[in-house]
């Protein structure tokens, strides 16, 4: 059993969720969060990072840090996400067609995950030299649609590679991968299963524009509108707009 986790926190839904659920779990001794500002324009995410992981240290008090660390990671991407660059991020009109164009959304940064799994792992090594668990929320998607670095296949394969390169274990857990195609239904079903998890699900960032409310029409903003519906329950994010 892992007796320390790091968990990536970009401030979004999948990874509050997963910040939650890793305290939730009791199988960690201490649990560290990571934010890494890798230069995209939406400075929301860092704040609302800031504001989850307050809520989560109300609730569980566990011991461990949040740290934020700042890199220009992507220097020769034009991904619209990234400040500098000049690409307008998509708009949809329905969340079929944003579904659709996920694989072709300009705001994509080829193994952004990859880049991201890495940093986290030497900042873990530094952190406890033994190994432990990086707790991503990746959501774990096996089907065709999607990000190829957003699936439980690159999760066991990172795993290894990053355990190899280390020379201990390093573990990239997925909680997000309850089913054999995860969907946002399914993690909003397991946040609601944790204590304050769901309920955390406010302060988090899912819009491209980095906009309070949010857009409605990037991207993100549609997939996370179309979960709620299912679920059958209003965003949280809407119910209350939040000073920052």
């Amino acid at each position: 059993m892992s007796k320390y986790a790091l968990v990536l926190l970009s401030g979004g839904m999948d990874s509050a969720v997963a910040l939650f659920w890793a305290a939730h779990s009791k199988q960690y001794e201490r649990i560290d969060a990571l934010t890494i500002d890798y230069g995209q324009s939406s400075r929301q995410e860092l704040t609302s990072a800031n504001y989850v992981w307050n809520e989560y240290w109300r609730r569980y008090s566990y011991p461990g840090t949040h740290m934020t660390l700042s890199y220009d990671l992507f220097p020769h991407s034009d991904s619209s996400i990234l400040r500098g660059t000049q690409r307008y991020i998509n708009q949809y009109d329905t969340v079929e067609q944003a579904i659709a164009g996920t694989r072709t959304d300009k705001s994509y940064i080829p193994m952004r995950n990859a880049v991201l799994a890495s940093i986290a792992s030497s900042f873990l090594l530094t952190q406890n030299p033994k190994g432990g668990d990086i707790v991503m929320g990746i959501r774990g998607r096996t089907g065709g649609r999607g990000f190829p670095d957003c699936t439980h296949g690159f999760a066991v394969w990172m795993t290894e590679g990053l355990s190899q390169g280390a020379g201990v274990r390093i573990k990239i857990i997925d909680p997000l991968n309850g089913g054999s195609i995860p969907t946002r239904k399914d993690t909003l079903e397991l946040a609601r299963a944790i204590p304050g998890c769901f309920e955390a699900l406010r302060y988090t960032s899912s819009c491209f524009k980095g906009l309070v409310p949010p857009c409605g029409h990037c991207l993100p903003c549609l997939r996370r509108a179309q979960a709620f519906q299912e679920l059958g329950r209003p965003d949280p994010i809407l119910a209350k707009v939040y000073n920052v």
